[in-house]
């Protein structure tokens, strides 16, 4: 049965870049798609066909479910960068947005405060519990986002989180509107879609601090 579907896999194998994250999970909906296996069936043809690449030193294995294809240099080999892995995981696979960073990590980045905090955190439609959700070994908290994300959505939600700030980040800056502005500016976000998201998801206290800032910043 393996050789019988080996050439998908490794269709998929090789269309993927140099240091490209190479998911078990994906090898595997794309198999099922293709070949209409079972979950079950599919899972295991793909399982035993990565081992034996990663035995073969075709793929290397960068964790459980997440392999790449190595490229060598005089260095030796070029390890996977972590970063690539959440990404694909938990954010955004080619143009499909199901995640996007959130919390203490997103406020350091831009520019709220200079605390640099232990974790990413990270809102993605892979977690469906409720609070969060720790994940050492990727230095990630992974929550559930208030409505299922997606690549339209995906700043509104961002920007929205920022306001609410669950985690209670201390805010260094002295005027934090300046910083909304420039993040509606920069993703071309809509006042009244921003409006409607915070209406439906977010509740009336974030729409007092939406017309703070639009009062701040003249939207």
């Amino acid at each position: 049965m393996l050789e019988n579907y080996s050439w998908y896999i490794d269709e998929q194998v090789n269309a993927a870049a140099y240091g490209e994250p190479i998911l078990t999970e994906d090898v595997t909906d794309n198999l099922i798609r293709r070949c209409q296996l079972s979950p079950q069936q599919a899972k295991s043809i793909v399982n035993t066909n990565l081992y034996r690449k990663n035995k073969n030193k075709e793929i290397e294995r960068f964790d459980e479910g997440a392999y790449f294809k190595p490229q060598i240099t005089v260095f030796g080999i070029t390890p996977l960068n972590p970063s690539q892995v959440i990404s694909k995981m938990y954010m955004k696979k080619e143009n499909e947005y199901f995640g996007y960073e959130t919390g203490p990590s997103l406020m350091n980045k831009l520019g709220f405060t200079t605390q640099l905090p232990k974790y990413r955190y990270i809102a993605t439609n892979k977690y469906t519990q409720r609070g969060n959700k720790v994940i050492e070994k990727y230095g990630v908290v992974l929550r559930r986002p208030k409505v299922h994300v997606n690549k339209e959505n995906k700043p509104y939600l961002q920007l929205l989180d920022i306001i609410v700030n669950k985690d209670d980040v201390f805010i260094e800056v002295a005027n934090k509107n300046i910083i909304y502005a420039n993040f509606i500016e920069k993703h071309q976000l809509d006042y009244g879609v921003l409006i409607a998201y915070a209406k439906k998801y977010y509740g009336k206290g974030v729409l007092l601090q939406i017309a703070d800032i639009a009062e701040a910043t003249k939207l």
